[in-house]
């Protein structure tokens, strides 16, 4: 805000009536005071209503967010609850609030800005009309009406028309559209070299010309149905995903990553960067098969995951398969966490098993198996192994099996509560907020040249009502 003040009040010091003034020998003191300062004054209190009200909206996220009994909590608690008569009440005083803020705003007007006089009657002082006979440029029957293209008067008296040739009227037709194209180009060229001398104005531009190409792709690449199925997870897709995750950049700003997401799957047991994952059998007997799941992977990262998840599905008939885990650390450490039948499809939360909680001296599952020995407020680097064995009994059965390995960060955006990845939501954000912003701005604007209109139309009372309004 500063800066863009700062701004301002240069781009005053450049008009013409301040060099003029400078020229008459005006003093440096009332030259700042009446024509530099004062004029900027109008766009410097709107600047601070905005950033009152900016403020306001911040109050009430930092109340929710340090738990401060306040109108902010209250709103929180009113959504979640979705108790509508205190939530209409909040939003009116909001509304309340913001009239004072404009009512104030205006008075404020009323008095630094110089282009508001009232005289002691209460009217507003104008320039008086010129009396006499009006001498405008459009005038019936003036020289330029005189000059008639394409009608000549013939000697006989009779006007002949000049006849074109097709080739005639698409090189004029041309010529006027290269005429018109430079024309808009040097306009184009002007406005942005004006626009250039407001860093915060290209900043805005450049956001505003992001968001419509990311709207533009987004509406194309993604339809919108197909965006509410993958909103609603309508096909479970978001399950590899951590909760209330934000997003991967944040490690960028900090000394120590916070862990990424690990998945390693049987079914694809090509190595990745994350790990590999391998599977083999063994007929133990005539009615007995053990497969071997194993998943290998990297750990770097300080911090714990925020939970394992082990999903094994299998084939059998009648006989419920048997299941056993065994974790082994970077160290040597070998922890069995548990033996237990399986169904069809059995998908296994380390973090929800309170007897592997119990094992691990009532710790959670996921910090005591990554935990350094010697320091268990850290986790251990290095390379972790989980073994699952499946005991099949009955012919021609086969399993396989799937680990996540949750992170603390995700994506571009980051998750909500329910692991869905919010640049989904983001991206389907921008057309809407930018349709509902194009409406809004054809609206007022729109509204404004109506009223403005009446106004002019109208005159005396009305239209100085109209221009203190808007004033």
């Amino acid at each position: 805000s500063v800066y863009t003040w700062r701004s301002l009040f240069l781009v005053y010091s450049q008009e013409e009536y301040v060099d003029m003034a400078k020229a008459k020998g005006l003093p440096h003191r009332m030259l700042e005071r009446r024509h530099i300062l004062r004029p900027g004054l109008p766009a410097v209190l709107t600047s601070f209503a905005l950033m009152l009200v900016v403020l306001w909206q911040e109050i009430i996220a930092l109340e929710k967010f340090f738990n401060v009994a306040g109108i902010g909590r209250l709103f929180y608690a009113a959504i979640r609850s979705i108790d509508m008569p205190l939530i209409l009440g909040l939003v009116v005083s909001f509304a309340y609030l913001l009239a004072i803020t404009v009512f104030l705003l205006d008075l404020a007007y009323a008095v630094v800005d110089p282009r508001v006089r009232i005289t002691s009657e209460g009217r507003t002082v104008r320039p008086a009309a010129g009396k006499g006979k009006r001498r405008g440029r459009f005038r019936l029957g003036s020289r330029s009406s005189k000059k008639t293209a394409g009608i000549q008067q013939s000697s006989w008296g009779r006007s002949t028309t000049r006849s074109y040739s097709f080739g005639e009227r698409i090189r004029s037709a041309f010529s006027a559209l290269v005429g018109w194209l430079g024309s808009s180009v040097h306009s184009l060229g002007r406005t942005l070299k004006q626009i250039a001398q407001f860093p915060s104005a290209v900043i805005g531009l450049a956001i505003i010309t992001a968001m419509i190409c990311a709207s533009l792709v987004t509406v194309i690449l993604i339809p919108y149905d197909e965006a509410v199925g993958v909103w609603r997870s309508e096909q479970n897709i978001w399950y590899q995903n951590p909760v209330k995750a934000p997003p991967e950049w944040v490690n960028l700003f900090r000394i120590e990553d916070l862990p990424k997401t690990i998945v390693l799957d049987t079914r694809d047991p090509a190595p990745s960067e994350n790990g590999v994952a391998t599977k083999t059998s063994e007929m133990v007997s005539e009615e007995m098969k053990e497969i071997l799941l194993t998943f290998t992977f990297d750990y770097p990262y300080g911090g714990f995951p925020q939970d394992l998840r082990l999903h094994v599905k299998s084939e059998y008939d009648r006989k419920r398969p048997q299941l056993s885990i065994d974790w082994h650390t970077p160290d040597g450490r070998e922890i069995d966490v548990g033996t237990f039948a399986a169904d069809s499809s059995e998908t296994y939360y380390l973090s929800q098993d309170k007897r592997l909680k119990r094992k691990l001296d009532d710790e959670r599952p996921q910090e005591a198996l990554f935990a350094d020995p010697e320091d268990p407020e850290v986790a251990l680097k290095g390379t972790y192994e989980l073994q699952a064995k499946v005991w099949l009994f009955e012919e021609e059965t086969d399993a396989e099996g799937e680990l996540v390995v949750y992170g603390q960060v995700y994506g571009l955006a980051g998750t909500d509560h329910e692991r869905r990845d919010l640049l989904v939501a983001m991206l389907w954000g921008m057309p809407v907020a930018l349709a509902f912003g194009l409406l809004a701005a054809v609206g007022t604007s729109v509204a404004t040249v109506i009223i403005a209109g009446v106004g002019v139309w109208y005159g005396g009372w009305l239209d100085n009502l109209v221009q203190r309004v808007t004033e």
